[in-house]
């Protein structure tokens, strides 16, 4: 299972500090070395080898610069952490864990002007949501902020960080809370 994530800094990265740590079920975690894509600046890589079917996948991320400025990501490691559960089919489905977010959707889809995210929040928590192009590259974080209990609506008006009109084609939205992850793609017409 390919885990790719951009890291931003304003130093160097101490190669051998950038690394994921992931376990499956109750076991101990693995470590494994986050690798540059090449074609990709920016990007880092690692795959976590196969397992069996209903296995649950949980990851974290970490890296330094050499300013001494160390990261994780989700940000408040060890409490909160990505994870999955390997499906039947090829790939993998989300592992709804503490199951947080009970609902998530994304209207009107494809979206010509506003997109309207719709969430569904079992208990308060502190969530993020981010827009990616096709390409990976994050567009927008659309909110980074503490959501109360019940529904929430976040509306974006399809532009970048930069506030300029995106192009139309494909987009992907990514939520985190409380080391949950959900995604999901929009399609982006004239």
């Amino acid at each position: 299972y390919r885990v790719r994530a951009e890291i931003i800094t304003s130093s160097n990265l101490i190669s051998d500090s950038t690394l994921l740590y992931y376990k499956v079920n109750d076991g101990v975690y693995t470590t494994l070395a986050l690798n540059p894509v090449v074609d990709t600046p920016g990007v880092f890589s690692a795959q976590i080898p196969t397992q069996s079917n209903g296995d649950s996948v949980f990851y974290f991320l970490t890296t330094q610069n050499d300013e001494g400025i160390k990261r994780t990501s989700p940000k408040h490691v060890p409490p909160q952490f990505y994870s999955f559960t390997v499906g039947s089919g090829p790939g993998v489905t989300e592992d709804q864990g503490m199951n947080i977010l009970t609902a998530v959707s994304a209207s009107p889809n494809p979206v010509r002007n506003v997109l309207t995210l719709e969430l569904n929040l079992s208990q308060p928590a502190n969530i993020r949501i981010e827009a990616y192009n096709s390409l990976g590259q994050l567009v927008k974080v659309l909110t980074d902020h503490h959501m109360t209990a019940g529904h929430n609506m976040i509306y974006w008006e399809l532009r970048d960080s930069e506030e300029r009109k995106l192009p139309q084609g494909a987009y992907f939205y990514r939520i985190y809370g409380c080391g949950q992850v959900r995604t999901g793609k929009i399609l982006l017409i004239d």
